[in-house]
């Protein structure tokens, strides 16, 4: 790593500043000559360690000869032109040349100290004389030698508590013992060498070969004049199932309450009394939130009534989860966790498991919920929203109903049965068959008086003996043309729409008429019909046995590939909402990574680790995460995370998140202050660093005051692997130390922070103080802040450093802050890290990126906006209609600040509507290979524009990945015979580009709308504002925008050479560790000063997980049970890209859990469906587990304190 001379000079001139007598007010018993003369005795001892030192490396050569300082570079090139081992050669290098710089420092403290003793000499023997001054000399000296003692001692005081805990280890011993105990070897790759057989439709090929002409079908619109052979059904009858269902969405027009107590609850209420006395009706439920809150509100009598429904299959709870959620923005650690929430309440107050999927109005459909469901032990799934030209393809080939396949299966396992809805919509003129106009006849809520009508103007009749017969024929007509669609004589009829059912007269209606249709055609054999009321169960086990689809050998067609982007009629493209309300966006990920991070730690604490109660009860901090998972789980909902629902829900679901996180950091705090304290005490005295004041606020990084009293921070890792990482605290002081856990010194930065972008309105009272940790896996460490001390030490010479910084385009309050410098910025900006230099044009925004394995790749950084059309159809919540190409956005003379120091280097540049920061790392570890890119964007002086950020590569592809659900990459191509925001997909954790020599991906911690619409193009909307409805039942724009933080990681790898291809792609172990920096980062909380005296780390477990294991969460199933819900997530990982030496880790599926886990004894494991609601295998007590690549494993484990 280059040191620059100015750098060097500034570090001198604070050690001069940092002030203070080195000894004091005199000679002190010993005489200066002597301690001049140890001072010259510890020199030669440094200038012999240094020759040494360079002899052992010629090539690292003392940084402040610049002739000397190109040598090294050349060095540096020469290792990352000879291939693959460069990096490890540079990070021996690196750490010969710190040690260098290290002796360096020490030289340069010790001559600034005879400096200091000759000046002091002269005073000293003017007072030589006096007996008595010279023992009080010695005394002062003594005092101020203790002091400083004292100032340096906390750390290792605390370590030696530490040592004192009993079960508690320090970190060094904690690496020691993860070294030696080492683990399966590393293993190239984890991906299965047998080819991919290819399914017998494959979504992709499909966009290939259809003309999307868009043809109009007559009476079905998108479709064609269905016909049939009315002898079809001679031999075997059509068998008809009629699905009572309400779709009751938790918050869209109104709130989740406001829905409850207006229509939900009559709903839920009329239908069990109705049911109750009409046994032969069904009817199927999804939504949990609503049910749960129902629940709450019956009488146990009530209650008995429903249950007894449910378990005799009169009433079947469908999905089970805690809504019916996106599948385009929503992670999947969210999918799974609402879904297990959903179940788990399921069961324990129904006493049933959830077997059929229904998933009727999210827009658009992804594999990962097929996988979900099929881990989940589901037999069958039902989805609608999928592009109105793709269900026309699969109907003219009776395919709608197929085996939902994932990509990376060889084989049919993760085979998945799914109906696919034929029509427009799963209201009931879209439901009965392919003409609508005919089909609203036959919702009798919408006769004459009615609440609603049918737009075709041909009300529903009364049934009556005069006219059964002709409507009864009327309506089995359409059942016939609707199977002609499917390969089975069995046809669902779904029969409701959004919250139907909520009055009488509506029940009653639709329960009359159908029985009495029913009773005639099945009483009519000519007709060839069994037609009933059914649940989806009913259905779905119907079309199993006929097709064998519950066996090895289903005769139904296997389907890969995932259905986005969704379009319901001509170019009208649903992809608006992969971007739509971004600030909430983004809360959501914050709130999974808290919650997440709350549940581990919780669990860890819970299963017997703290000895005495905390003050606030285990109880009750299990419930306030409960009421943070349901509050998550709400904000999956497909009007929820998608940013489509009214303006004051939207409220409604930020104030559940920031109470969500709030209830997170204070679970986190007080069970970190509880590990932490020798007898367990309460953990009031622990507080989160940073905080959001209301919903739509920006988090707010508290401040740590500190003084030559140590401040404590904790710092909470909550992966399954020892990380390093770099954070920051905002102190009052520039000039610090920080110290690590082990009582070292380690080295750290100082900062400016600007207000809204760099400019005169920097803060001169607050400053961010940069310092890399490292933590075991799910530890926690504390790390010690206080102000530098006066006194100096040769043998610890201070590692803190004033950054430099260097601003254009306005004027600095002053050219010093604080001991930090200001100066003009002049030419082309360049920031150098470890891993990665980054190069910016005069304006501040990104031009290049050089990376040891891939040389210079282009990656030109734009802002553009899109303009919404005029005329009918128009940009919404929902649709993204542009009127053309994106248009660049102006930017004349914008503020930068480039700020540089040991630990960090930054651009920020100031743009109109975005204020983008730029960070590269000066570390070796996996977190600092990719570059940091933050856009603070507000677009609230926008209209009808959308902000878009293209980084335009050299990518020689027009191919590229884009991530589903942060699960698993899907191959893109641009397609030009559609138009340009048919071209946009769902981006919740990645955008990838790749050619025959690198691969660059964009990394998010927000799920967002991207394309590539162009070879090399990487192109994300940052957010939209909108002022009019789309015309999807919303009625508004968007137009509530809030100042909002995007964060990326853009990170660059070269392809081994010879490296061949995959069967399906996949990211790096080094992708992994860059989208885990930017999802899962760093807690950290401040110890208050009155605290209690604290342990200086807490290691729970004995050792890293394989670095492909991810533990996608650990939460306690109950509040003081011992029972743990242990989920693995086992990455696939690529091989075919270079990895530097410190991403190299050990990988491996056979993981012994007992050896992981510390401080617990696991009495049991027990293998568990993916929602935890059935069980896989019984339990055991070995805790040996076998890890699959790609899968996720659910595990329930009784866990104890170990004796």
């Amino acid at each position: 790593m280059q040191t620059h001379p100015p750098q060097r000079r500034q570090r001198r001139q604070t050690m001069a500043r940092g002030g203070g007598s080195v000894v004091g007010g005199g000679g002190g018993g010993m005489t200066v000559k002597v301690l001049v003369l140890m001072l010259v005795v510890v020199i030669g001892i440094n200038f012999y360690l240094l020759h040494s030192c360079q002899q052992h490396s010629n090539s690292i050569l003392p940084p402040w000869s610049d002739q000397q300082q190109q040598q090294q570079q050349q060095h540096l090139h020469d290792g990352r032109s000879a291939g693959g081992d460069g990096v490890a050669g540079d990070h021996e290098d690196r750490r010969l040349l710190d040690s260098v710089q290290n002796l360096e420092r020490q030289l340069h403290n010790a001559e600034h100290m005879i400096d200091e003793l000759q000046k002091k000499a002269a005073r000293v023997q003017g007072s030589a004389g006096s007996d008595e001054g010279n023992h009080n000399m010695q005394q002062q000296h003594q005092q101020q030698h203790q002091q400083q003692q004292q100032q340096q001692q906390p750390a290792q005081q605390q370590h030696q508590q530490h040592q004192q805990a009993g079960d508690r280890d320090s970190i060094g011993s904690w690496k020691q013992q993860d070294a030696q105990q080492g683990g399966d070897a590393a293993q190239p790759c984890n991906l299965p060498t047998r080819a991919r057989k290819p399914s017998d439709v494959e979504v992709e090929v499909m966009y290939d070969t259809n003309p999307f002409v868009d043809p109009k079908g007559g009476a079905w619109t998108q479709g064609w004049e269905v016909k049939y052979d009315a002898n079809s059904w001679i031999s075997e009858p059509l068998n008809v199932f009629i699905i009572p269902h309400s779709h009751n969405d938790p918050g869209w027009i109104m709130t989740l309450d406001e829905y409850y107590r207006k229509q939900t609850s009559q709903i839920l209420t009329l239908m069990t009394q109705t049911l109750s006395q009409e046994p032969t009706v069904k009817f199927v439920w999804a939504e949990i939130s609503y049910l749960s809150m129902w629940w709450k509100d019956q009488s146990s009598n009530v209650r008995e009534t429903f249950k007894r429904m449910v378990h005799s299959g009169q009433i079947e709870i469908v999905t089970g989860g805690w809504v019916m959620p996106d599948e385009a923005n929503s992670h999947y650690f969210a999918l799974v966790d609402q879904l297990i929430e959903g179940h788990k309440w399921v069961e324990e107050n129904l006493g049933v498991r959830p077997e059929s999927g229904w998933s009727i109005d999210p827009f658009g459909h992804s594999p990962t919920m097929a996988y979900i469901l099929k881990r989940a032990d589901f037999k069958g799934m039902l989805i609608q929203r999928i592009h109105y030209e793709v269900k026309r393809m699969l109907a003219e080939k009776k395919q709608l109903e197929f085996m939902w396949r994932q990509d990376f299966d060889v084989g049919k396992d993760t085979s998945m049965y799914t109906h696919m809805m034929p029509f427009y919509s799963y209201d009931v003129p879209h439901t009965c068959g392919p003409e609508p106009a005919i089909c609203c006849q036959f919702d009798f809520a919408r006769m004459r008086g009615g609440r609603y009508s049918c737009p075709w103007r041909k009300p529903p009749l009364e049934i009556t003996p005069d006219n059964v017969a002709e409507r009864a024929a009327l309506l089995l007509d359409q059942y016939r043309k609707k199977a002609q669609l499917y390969a089975t004589n069995n046809v669902l009829i779904p029969l409701g729409d959004d919250f139907r059912y909520d009055n009488q007269q509506e029940i009653d209606a639709q329960i009359r008429n159908y029985k009495r249709l029913i009773s005639y055609m099945n009483a009519h054999p000519e007709l060839h019909v069994n037609i009933k009321f059914a649940t989806l169960g009913e259905y779905f086990d119907a079309v199993r046995k006929a097709t064998n689809a519950h066996t090895e050998t289903p005769s139904l067609p296997t389907l890969s590939g995932d259905f986005f982007s969704y379009a319901d009629r001509n170019d009208n493209y649903w992809t608006g909402y992969f971007t739509s309300r971004p600030f909430y966006k983004h809360l959501d990920r914050v709130l999974e990574s808290k919650l997440r991070a709350a549940e581990i730690l919780f669990s860890i604490a819970q299963a017997g680790q703290i000895a005495h109660p905390l003050t606030k009860s285990e109880a009750e901090l299990y419930d306030s995460l409960v009421d943070a998972r349901r509050a998550l789980g709400l904000f999956q909902h497909h009007d929820g995370i998608t940013g489509t629902a009214k303006d004051h829900v939207v409220v409604d679901y930020g104030n559940r998140m920031r109470a969500a996180l709030e209830s997170a950091d204070r679970a986190m705090a007080m069970i970190a202050g509880g590990l932490l304290t020798r007898d367990n005490a309460n953990g009031d005295h622990v507080v989160p660093a940073s905080i959001r004041r209301t919903h739509d606020a920006l988090p707010e990084d508290q401040l740590l005051e500190v003084s030559a009293e140590p401040r404590k921070v904790v710092v909470y890792n909550s992966k399954g692997h020892v990380r390093r990482d770099a954070v920051y605290v905002i102190t009052n002081n520039a000039n610090v130390q920080v110290i690590n856990p082990d009582g070292d010194t380690i080295v750290s930065q100082a900062a400016l922070i600007w207000d809204d972008g760099p400019g005169p309105n920097v803060q001169q009272d607050r400053f961010r103080i940069w310092f890399e940790v490292e933590v075991p896996p799910f530890g926690l460490a504390v790390y010690t802040v206080k102000t530098a001390p006066e006194m100096l030490d040769i043998f610890d010479p201070p590692k803190h450093e004033f950054s430099r910084v260097d601003v254009r385009n306005f004027n600095p309050p002053a050219k010093s802050i604080a001991g930090i410098e200001v100066a003009a910025l002049s030419g082309k900006i360049v920031l150098e890290g470890a891993h990665v230099t980054a190069t910016a044009d005069e304006s501040g925004l990104l031009q290049s990126l050089y990376q040891q394995t891939t040389g210079l790749t282009s990656t030109k950084m734009e802002f553009l906006t899109y303009t919404s059309r005029s005329g009918s159809d128009r940009s919404g919540a929902y649709l993204f209609m542009p009127a053309g190409p994106a248009a660049q956005l102006h930017h004349p003379n914008p503020t930068v600040a480039v700020t540089r120091g040991p630990i960090v280097e930054e651009l920020v540049v100031s743009l109109p509507n975005v204020v983008q920061t730029i960070r590269v790392f000066k570390s070796d570890a996996p977190y600092a290979a990719a570059v940091d890119i933050s856009n603070r964007v507000d677009v609230r002086s926008l209209s009808n524009q959308e902000l878009v950020m293209r980084i335009v590569t050299d990518v020689q592809s027009s191919d590229f990945y884009t991530d589903l659900n942060g699960f698993q990459l899907r191959h893109r191509k641009f397609l030009d015979k559609l138009p340009l925001n048919a071209n946009f997909y769902p981006m919740p954790s990645q955008l990838l580009l790749q050619d025959d020599s690198k691969r660059i991906s964009l990394n998010t911690r927000s799920s967002l709308a991207c394309a590539s619409l162009h070879q090399g193009w990487m192109e994300v909307i940052l957010d939209r504002r909108l002022m009019q409805d789309d015309k999807r039942g919303l009625g508004q724009g968007v137009r509530d925008n809030k100042k909002t933080d995007l964060n990326f990681k853009l990170l660059l790898e070269g392809r081994r050479a010879g490296a061949a291809r995959a069967n399906v792609e996949t990211p790096t172990l080094l992708n992994y560790h860059t989208q885990d920096a930017l999802n899962h980062p760093m807690n950290l909380f401040h110890i208050q000063g009155s605290a209690p005296e604290v342990a200086s780390s807490y290691l729970p477990f004995a050792k890293s997980l394989p670095c492909d294991v991810h533990v996608m969460n650990m939460r306690s199933w109950a509040a003081s049970s011992g029972e743990v819900a242990l989920l693995l997530h086992r990455r696939a990982f690529s091989c075919a890209y270079e990895q530097p030496q410190t991403a190299a880790c050990q990988t491996g599926g056979e993981v012994v859990l007992q050896d992981v886990f510390a401080k617990h004894k696991i009495a049991s494991v027990e293998e568990r469906s993916l929602a935890f609601s059935q069980s896989r295998s019984p339990q055991t007590t070995d805790t040996k587990v076998l890890l699959v690549p790609h899968e996720i494993h659910a595990f329930k484990l009784k866990l104890s304190r170990k004796a």
